[in-house]
């Protein structure tokens, strides 16, 4: 017998007034969360839970509910969810009130961000070579880990946890065809590997992802440079 599919998960009650409140806005330079008046308050406010929640359900179905905005929209949106610079979303859902499957839960969802998004939207392009041809979603990809505490866990009893899911998000991205795909997660391994030291398995991935994959030699030398946390 042919097991069903799971029906989708009920969005978070104010989910579309998330959608609305991040991605619905207009292209600016500085973007709308940087507002020139200090006494705007262009923060989302929700308790930890509700914007774990949020947050879960939006990479579950971005390829979805983030198709009605252009790729600048999308760009900004998450920088405002993952840049701790541009809200407080990124600390909020790492809250020590969250239980451990709730915060789990949240890092594995965006393997979903990488593979029904970033796979799609971003030109297969590098950024750290500055290549022509990128979308305005190439830069948040190649940048995610860079820009967002999501990757920084060493003050929890948990870390060693987190560390591993990240790692397991990261070899997924890396299991996907496009480039910018492919360099945001050396990136972030890079950077793993920085926090982690030499415990990182970043050198045992980056060997075996050249062993198994065929890449260009500017992404080969991009994995030497992340094996060893040599990334900017």
């Amino acid at each position: 017998m042919k097991r069903r599919p799971a029906p989708p998960a009920e969005p978070p009650p104010r989910y579309r007034e998330w959608l609305t409140h991040i991605f619905d806005r207009p292209i600016a330079d500085p973007p709308w969360y940087f507002p020139e008046d200090v006494m705007v308050d262009v923060h989302f406010h929700g308790a930890p839970a509700e914007l774990a929640a949020l947050f879960i359900h939006t990479m579950q179905r971005c390829k979805t509910d983030l198709a009605a905005f252009s790729d600048a929209q999308v760009d900004q949106g998450l920088y405002y969810m993952v840049n701790n610079s541009c809200s407080n979303i990124s600390i909020d859902v790492k809250h020590e009130s969250l239980s451990l499957d709730i915060r789990t839960s949240l890092l594995r969802s965006i393997k979903k961000l990488y593979a029904d998004c970033f796979e799609e939207r971003c030109a297969p392009v590098l950024s750290h070579l500055d290549e022509p041809g990128a979308t305005r979603l190439n830069h948040v990809c190649y940048m995610f880990w860079d820009v967002s505490p999501l990757l920084y866990w060493r003050k929890d009893p948990n870390c060693a946890l987190f560390d591993d899911v990240i790692v397991e998000v990261l070899q997924a991205a890396l299991s996907l065809k496009n480039p910018a795909c492919i360099e945001s997660a050396l990136h972030g391994l890079g950077h793993l590997r920085q926090i982690m030291g030499p415990t990182c398995p970043a050198k045992a991935i980056v060997t075996r992802f050249l062993e198994t994959r065929s890449a260009s030699p500017a992404l080969k030398a991009y994995a030497a440079e992340a094996a060893t946390g040599r990334v900017l």
